[in-house]
């Protein structure tokens, strides 16, 4: 989801968004990705931020 919001890919971006939802990644953490802002989850900042 980090490189599809970095190579600015919509499609990417769009089927990413729908197989997190699918597996049931909270919603905050999605819009975070999708909006290339940080994720209140330390844990996973850290993994986003690697």
């Amino acid at each position: 989801m980090t490189v599809s919001y970095e190579d600015n890919s919509p499609y990417c971006m769009a089927v990413h968004s729908w197989k997190m939802k699918m597996t049931k990644v909270p919603k905050d953490v999605i819009e975070s990705l999708r909006n290339g802002k940080p994720i209140a989850d330390s844990r996973l900042e850290t993994l986003h931020e690697s």
